[in-house]
């Protein structure tokens, strides 16, 4: 990166932090740029320029800068999607990607060009349906759990409503059930609601736990905790049959990848082994590309009181 011959005017950069590292060009002209210095400042590498009139400046935060500049020149826009889902802090939410667009919802009159980096929805939003998070408007937990509902299939829209209930987004779904009626695609979805349970630590959690539920074999109970003789909580488990003693649990790599997780992973399966316990593991992998696999340990191991395939 080839440096420009000129600094950045403290005032100006005091300013980008307060807007997460975001500077509009008519503010950097304010503050004495000339628009050839901004151009300079882009061409060196210095800022970036996502479009719209807006800058992005060293240090910019990776998803808030990017949602302030999709909305530069949209008063009336307002972050929707996965985009508020993220600024949310929803739980459970796939990794962004350098392309994930910004979702914005604008009223039905508003232009329907979509642009770059962007991906435009059109409705009327009450104000109630709106929130602020960090000076940005969003939409509320209830909304942007109805929109991203009404656009997945059922395991991915579950696991965010599991999230949702989990993270304290809300307390229950009532809201957001309301919000979805008379939608398109409620009505096929309206069953889905009655599968959410906030117990679930995982989108991974989710899935296995529809999956099993599917076949059949629903778990007795979730988040289930082993106590040993002495009556101390050694253990509490993904899916558990307490009747059969058996446990499932759910191996994502962000908990269970590492040296240290596995040690205690071990452990753990064989202090339960030694109190009379069946313990099970599946992976990302196992419940999406071999879900036959999945049910059929598991019904064979509730049937013969074995863990073994």
């Amino acid at each position: 990166m080839v440096r420009s011959p000129f600094s950045t005017p403290p005032a100006l950069l005091r300013q980008a932090r307060q807007q997460d590292g975001v500077i509009s060009g008519s503010q950097a002209q304010a503050f004495g740029l000339t628009r050839r210095q901004i151009a300079r400042l882009v061409h060196s590498g210095e800022w970036q320029y996502p479009g719209r009139g807006a800058y992005l400046l060293p240090g910019a935060h990776p998803h808030r800068s990017r949602v302030r500049a999709a909305l530069l020149h949209r008063p009336d826009a307002v972050a929707c999607e996965i985009t508020a889902a993220r600024l949310l802090a929803f739980g459970g939410l796939p990794v962004a990607r350098p392309d994930e667009p910004v979702h914005l919802l604008l009223p039905f009159e508003s232009a329907r060009r979509q642009p770059n980096g962007v991906k435009l929805h059109w409705d009327d939003v009450p104000h109630a349906h709106v929130t602020d998070i960090h000076g940005i408007p969003t939409t509320s937990a209830p909304r942007t759990l109805v929109d991203m509902v009404l656009r997945r299939d059922r395991d991915d829209a579950v696991a965010l409503m599991d999230a949702a209930l989990r993270g304290g987004h809300l307390t229950d779904l009532t809201s957001a059930r309301s919000l979805a009626f008379g939608r398109r695609g409620a009505a096929a979805r309206s069953s889905w609601w009655r599968h959410a349970d906030g117990r679930a630590e995982s989108p991974l959690e989710t899935r296995l736990r529809l999956l099993l539920t599917d076949a059949g074999v629903a778990p007795e109970q979730l988040q289930w905790q082993v106590r040993d003789d002495s009556g101390r909580v050694v253990a509490r488990l993904d899916l558990a049959w307490p009747s059969r003693q058996l446990d499932v649990e759910a191996d994502g790599t962000s908990v269970h990848g590492g040296p240290v997780a596995l040690y205690r992973d071990r452990h753990r399966q064989n202090l339960l082994t030694t109190l009379g316990w069946t313990v099970l593991r599946f992976t990302w992998p196992d419940v999406t590309q071999r879900p036959g696999y999945v049910t059929h340990t598991v019904t064979r191991a509730l049937a013969t009181g074995s863990g073994q395939p």
